[in-house]
């Protein structure tokens, strides 16, 4: 879909390894630490015993959905794809052309999560496994999530849902109308609430309140790593950390890299922190992609290494930035911690313009956002910044 596609149809609608035993803390809306989780090794959702046999209801296609109320339900989705049991049309896409829906608001703090899709097992062996479906999460949240950080291996995807891959042009991938909340999401690489990856795929109208976590690279609040597609009207609130080692580490992305991506209408107000290299606000490093419409409040903290910037940390090979702006706690550093001569950045807005970020008459006189189908402005909410007029 074309730049001028994208926005026409927005105008129109508005794995790892654990030892022993592992805790931590789950969150509240607030970020603030509510319960207390201790769990065992091999303590799974997709185990016997533990994961259900089926869906709630439904064939599959877009007018009768599989429908999925209850975490047993979604761990047998996780399974099925997980093990390569699900149905398969093309090589290693598992439900491609299916279509499933969430019927009421899941909560997975009972066991250890297991990614819908892999890249490579637990056991660090390849198995090349992609969720090629269409998710919709119909305005449910997902909580209690929570993936221990047991396995270095840089391609043990972690999130909901871990790789999401298109199976074809015709049959896209799609992940909608969700949101994470009081979750706990670490690993290695490929780390962000809804998917580690994605190639390829869309992911629309979700966000996250939980935290995440990677000690490797591409760690993003929502995605880890963006291949082609388009993500758009998202929002992160929690906490993104890289950990020991991180790098390429954002508020919403971690990375894009290989293939034109479009990401508009997002937003962050979580805090970032990267180990090594590049950490920025919306995204770590942005590579053969396009960003615009995108605001960031959150701090993003380098702690060695170079390239920290209030939306990117890095823009490279055709990175385009339009129409963006950072403030709140970004305090004074620039939009881009470096730029290649290929990218392109235009009207990026600092932290100097916080009051005309919250003033209507701005935004129709200066960068043009859609605040009749996609945005609002309520003083007293989100510190009188923009939020979705669907919430």
């Amino acid at each position: 879909m074309v730049l001028g596609g994208i926005l026409a149809f927005f105008m129109s609608m508005v794995l790892v390894f654990s030892v022993g035993l592992l805790t931590g803390n789950l969150f509240d809306r607030s970020g603030n630490k509510e319960q207390s989780i201790a769990l065992t090794e091999g303590d799974w959702w997709i185990n016997d015993g533990v994961r259900g046999t089926g869906f709630a209801g439904g064939t599959g296609t877009e007018d009768d959905p599989y429908l999925i109320e209850t975490a047993e339900q979604l761990a047998y989705l996780s399974y099925m794809v997980y093990t390569g049991s699900a149905p398969v049309t093309n090589t290693n896409y598992y439900y491609s052309g299916a279509y499933f829906k969430q019927t009421a608001n899941i909560d997975l703090s009972a066991h250890y999560w297991q990614p819908i899709g892999i890249k490579y097992d637990r056991s660090a062996v390849q198995r090349l496994r992609y969720f090629a479906g269409v998710y919709d999460g119909n305005g449910f949240v997902v909580s209690g999530i929570y993936t221990p950080a047991g396995n270095t291996n840089a391609y043990i995807l972690q999130g909901l849902f871990g790789y999401v891959k298109s199976a074809s042009t015709t049959e896209v991938s799609i992940i909608k109308n969700l949101g994470i909340e009081n979750s706990i999401v670490q690993g290695y690489s490929y780390v962000g609430s809804i998917a580690g990856q994605i190639y390829n795929a869309d992911v629309f109208n979700c966000y996250n309140k939980g935290e995440v976590t990677g000690s490797g690279r591409q760690i993003g609040g929502l995605i880890g790593n963006v291949v082609g597609g388009n993500v758009g009207n998202c929002y992160n609130l929690g906490n993104v950390s890289g950990g020991d080692s991180g790098d390429l580490v954002g508020g919403l992305f971690g990375s894009t890299t290989d293939i034109a991506a479009s990401i508009f209408n997002c937003y962050n107000l979580g805090n970032i922190q990267a180990d090594d290299n590049k950490v920025g606000g919306i995204i770590g490093e942005l590579s053969k992609a396009t960003i615009f419409n995108c605001y960031n409040l959150g701090l993003p903290t380098l702690n060695s290494g170079s390239y920290k910037g209030g939306i990117a940390g890095a823009v490279y090979n055709s990175g385009n930035i339009y129409n963006c702006y950072f403030g709140g706690n970004c305090g004074n550093i620039r939009a881009v911690g470096t730029k290649s001569s290929a990218g392109t950045i235009s009207a990026e807005y600092s932290s100097t313009l916080d009051d005309d970020a919250k003033n209507l008459d701005w935004y129709n006189s200066t960068i043009l956002w859609d605040f009749v189908n996609i945005w609002q402005l309520d003083p007293n909410q989100n510190q009188g910044y923009p939020i979705f007029k669907d919430g």
